[in-house]
């Protein structure tokens, strides 16, 4: 049992890629040509929160869903009436956002699926959420998160790569 264990673990039998130079791992799980700006020179850490918003809507318009990453800690997360919404007043700015990162006020502390886009009766559009919490809320587990929601709090979004050609430049 050990010595099968340890050719599992050496990936004995399988096939292997090196890539970059002087990394082994199994083939076909990464290339890293699928990486290389793949955000059309947008760097990860700083891209812009209505280039982000903006690419995230088209992919859903465009038949891609995508992993939303963010914050479910601040106020306005409220699953049980479905919703995921920014409570004050005025809309989201960059100097805002920056605030809310700088303060660790927004974490990275949830992953949900975003499958659609839902409007209200004001023309207000609203991200449908795939909440991974379970069935709760009147949506059965499914929340609207409105566009100042996901400027304040996402962290990152995951989606197929066909999807970043989506981005204005």
């Amino acid at each position: 049992r050990v010595e099968s264990e340890a050719k599992r673990l050496m990936n004995a039998g399988n096939p292997m890629e090196e890539s970059p130079v002087g990394v082994h791992h199994s083939a076909g799980i990464v290339d890293t040509r699928n990486w290389v700006n793949a955000l059309n020179g947008y760097q990860y850490d700083s891209m812009n929160r209505d280039v982000l918003l903006n690419l995230a809507k088209k992919a859903i318009r465009e038949g891609y869903t995508f992993v939303w990453d963010g914050d479910v800690s601040n106020e306005g997360y409220a699953p049980e009436f479905g919703l995921a919404f920014y409570p004050k007043r005025s809309s989201m700015t960059t100097k805002k956002r920056a605030k809310l990162l700088e303060t660790f006020e927004t974490t990275d502390d949830h992953a949900m699926h975003a499958i659609g886009l839902a409007y209200d009766q004001y023309g207000k559009t609203y991200f449908i959420i795939k909440d991974s919490y379970g069935v709760r809320g009147p949506y059965r587990g499914l929340l609207m998160m409105s566009e100042d929601y996901f400027k304040a709090n996402t962290i990152c979004i995951a989606l197929h790569r066909n999807a970043l050609k989506l981005i204005d430049d």
